[in-house]
Formats: structure tokens, sequence, C-alpha cells
């Protein structure tokens, strides 16, 4: 049951907060930085799917496609030698830049690491408390509170493990607050409607602390909900 609160709370502060801002107009900081991101991926190898091959001059370089007659025919990612030629970045460095512009665009402040694989969507991705492991595929350890992110928005809105939904829920919670730090481990489909006696007495008696003005319009107009996730048993007008 609990879970199940967590889960809709982040749904209705998610969705409030934007019928709020269309009805009335209000100033929300908005907390979108990665605090206590860190990346220290060492590579040794090229990253995965992408192939080695020595150039003319002797370099070790990665190609993202097909090698012919020693030269990448697609995109060269990144280089193996210890002087990379040409300004080009070393892997480690390669993968460490791209898994900060990654971190930044997926991950929430409470879990503000990624992982996954280089071509995305061709395993599992996520963000975690704890660092990535060396060639930034999973945590280093497991224990630690992480989200996922799908492949779809579909799944991201609906999941309640998802990086999306935690991410959102920690930026639209006030600064300093335990909100921010909430894990949300459990996933499944969202709910068809939510019953008024778990809204009235659970969901919005939690969400008072956080986000009063918006707790007070949807006990004043459940139905500015409707349509999003419904109240069962109540039909709303459009």
């Amino acid at each position: 049951m609990v879970s199940l609160i967590l889960w809709i709370l982040c749904i209705f502060i998610s969705v409030s907060m934007i019928v709020y801002v269309l009805k009335y107009g209000f100033d929300i900081p908005f907390n979108l930085i990665n605090e206590g991101f860190t990346t220290n991926i060492q590579m040794t190898s090229c990253p995965p799917n992408s192939t080695s091959y020595i150039t003319n001059a002797g370099d070790t370089n990665c190609c993202d496609g097909d090698i012919v007659n020693k030269e990448c025919n697609g995109k060269v990612m990144c280089s193996l030698s210890p002087r990379p030629p040409d300004g080009m970045l070393s892997c480690s460095d390669w993968m460490n830049q791209e898994w900060t512009k990654r971190s930044r665009r997926f991950c929430p402040t409470s879990m503000p690491n990624y992982f996954g694989s280089i071509r995305r969507g061709k395993g599992v991705e996520g963000c975690s408390e704890s660092p990535s492991t060396l060639d930034g595929s999973a945590p280093q350890t497991s224990t630690l509170p992480s989200c996922k992110i799908y492949p779809t928005e579909d799944q991201d809105r609906s999941n309640i493990d998802s990086c999306y939904n935690a991410k959102n829920l920690a930026a639209l919670a006030p600064p300093g607050t335990k909100a921010t730090q909430i894990a949300l481990p459990i996933s499944g489909p969202m709910p068809n409607c939510i019953d008024t006696n778990v809204l009235n007495n659970q969901i919005l008696p939690a969400m008072k602390p956080y986000i009063p003005k918006i707790t007070e319009l949807i006990q004043k107009d459940p139905c500015s909900l409707s349509g999003v996730l419904p109240i069962c048993g109540t039909t709303c007008s459009k």
C-alpha cells in the first residue's frame, strides 16, 4: 500500500503542478542540477559494439562501423593510443563525456549516475545512487537505489520505477525536503482511477506539507485531473 501511495503521489505532483500553472500561474523553483554525479570510466578496449583498428600511422582507434583498408567506414569514436591523434578523444574521455551528458539528461538528483550501453536501447539503462562500473554498463553497488530508463515515453510515464518519474518528483519538490530522496523501486502499470477515500485520506495529506496550494486546488476541484488519472465513480464534464 505504501508503494502505491508513493506511486500515485509522484503522478499527482507532476500532473497537478502542470494543472496549477496552467490555471493560476505559479513561480516554481525547478532544481535539475545533478548533484553528486561522479564518473571515472576507464577504457582499455573499444566501447562495446565498436571495432578496434590500427591506422597507417600506427594508432589504435575505435570505429562505429566497418573497417575497410585500415580505415573506418563509419564514425571514428575514440582512440586507445597513449596520445590520440589530431585532437581525438581517448576512449576513457569520450565515455566520461557521453555518460555526463546522459546523466544530466535522464537522472534525478538523488540517483545522479547514468549506466547503460553505448547504443541506447540495446540493453538495460538507468540511473543509480552508486557510481557506474569502470565500463559504464552497471552500478558498482547494485543494492543502492536506482531507476530505469524505458525505451518509450509511455513506459517512462506509466512505470513508478522510471527515472522520468523520479526526476520529475525530485524537481517538483521544495529544495531540501525528503521528497527529493524518495526511491521508487516498484514497477507496474498506472491504475485506471483512484478511489476518493484514498485520495482524501492518504494522497492529499501526503502532498500538503510540500505543495499546499496545489493540494487545495485538487481538494476544491478533483475534476481538474480527470482525463489523466480519473477519480473512481466521479463523472467530470469536459
